[in-house]
């Protein structure tokens, strides 16, 4: 251990001696997170969701912060989760469930590392253990996993909200698996790295692009619900405040509405091999309503791309007045080796570029309040 580390821990230490909450916990074995009391105390908080909370290393810091608040927590490993158990026993407004939380319900396969707080439900790569002494992979276990509303309900999230994340490279699947409820929360509390630490983890900016404007959605039909050889259609309207940025007489907004936020295999080194759990293809198709007073400037020009990984088509068009969107994405490979990674993201930065091109609105009003002739 370095020398700054060795002391950053000394004070860790001292600090949670000074707290008396502090003391019975680590005498049960959990040493509470006093890094993060700098920034819960700066909020107001009715509820904490806790993913990730081990033996309760963050729950005691909320906890002590927001006294009368409701925490929910997740930990579906024995040892910790009986830690945490044991710190919290007493405590009539903190709920412990023995599960992760991911995209859907079902049993999963957990890497446990040496050290369990470093266990993940991604393999853990050999950089980890070498930036991290003592946390490479030392068994796999079966736990259950679910999404966040298969355990509590909308309800229980009173305002103010705080969700903290403390997943191990999974943050952007378990943030999937929460997505009903993310509008609950006034405040998001993740870890995240900003390199590959676990095999196929979503670094930073990717988790950071994945949480996009609040949206209203609104379901306006489905064709082919009860057939099961057919492809299911959906038709949404969707209200998103503050899509479009003004310029002037203009207004600007990206076109790939639906993906445009995410942006997957953004960074320029990769460790591991890529694995995808199935081939697939998305279609989209998106009639954009014009505001009042504003016409169609200029489209971006068709984009047709098909590679060896898959093919992407987008297309814009003024109909009637209205813009038509139409978007198709497929990536053909489950498996892509490490060196073919820079051709696999130079596909996918096609995608993003198209995704992200921009529509131009222009005020069909003269400047001086006419018709333009």
């Amino acid at each position: 251990m370095s020398l700054p580390g060795f002391f950053s821990k000394i004070r860790k230490l001292l600090t949670i001696l000074k707290a008396s909450p502090y003391r019975r916990a680590l005498a049960k074995g959990a040493a509470a997170g006093v890094e993060h009391e700098k920034v819960l105390r700066n909020l107001q908080c009715n509820a904490v969701v806790d993913i990730g909370a081990n033996r309760g290393q963050f729950s005691l810091v909320a906890r002590r912060c927001f006294p009368e608040a409701s925490i929910f927590a997740f930990e579906p490993l024995d040892v910790p989760a009986e830690t945490f158990r044991k710190v919290f026993s007493g405590d009539g407004r903190i709920k412990l469930f023995p599960a992760a939380i991911g995209p859907v319900a079902g049993d999963m396969t957990i890497h446990v590392s040496q050290r369990d707080d470093s266990s993940s439900l991604l393999p853990i790569s050999k950089a980890q253990d070498r930036l991290f002494p003592g946390t490479a992979e030392a068994r796999t276990e079966t736990i259950s996993a679910g999404r966040l509303a298969d355990f509590i309900g909308a309800d229980q999230i009173t305002a103010a909200a705080l969700l903290k994340l403390d997943v191990q490279g999974f943050e952007l699947s378990v943030l999937q698996g929460c997505e009903e409820l993310l509008s609950r929360f006034e405040w998001l509390y993740v870890e995240c790295s900003f390199v590959e630490l676990y095999e196929g983890q979503a670094l930073a900016d990717e988790v950071k692009d994945w949480i996009a404007a609040p949206a209203n959605v609104e379901l306006d039909g489905t064709v082919n619900w009860e057939e099961t050889e057919q492809p299911l259609r959906a038709n949404f309207k969707i209200k998103v405040s503050e899509y479009a940025a003004s310029t002037g007489r203009r207004l600007l907004f990206r076109a790939g509405f639906l993906d445009g936020a995410k942006k997957p295999f953004q960074s320029e080194q990769r460790v591991n091999d890529i694995y995808l759990p199935h081939p697939f293809q998305e279609t989209d198709d998106v009639t954009w309503k014009l505001p009042s007073g504003f016409r169609a400037g200029s489209l971006a020009e068709k984009k047709e791309l098909p590679t060896q990984y898959g093919d992407y088509t987008v297309v814009l068009q003024n109909v009637d007045g209205n813009i038509h969107f139409q978007r198709r994405l497929s990536l053909r490979k489950v498996y892509t080796p490490v060196n073919q990674y820079l051709a696999l993201r130079a596909y996918m930065n096609v995608v993003r570029q198209g995704d992200e091109s921009q529509i131009v609105l222009e005020n069909s009003e003269a400047p001086n309040g006419n018709k333009p002739q």
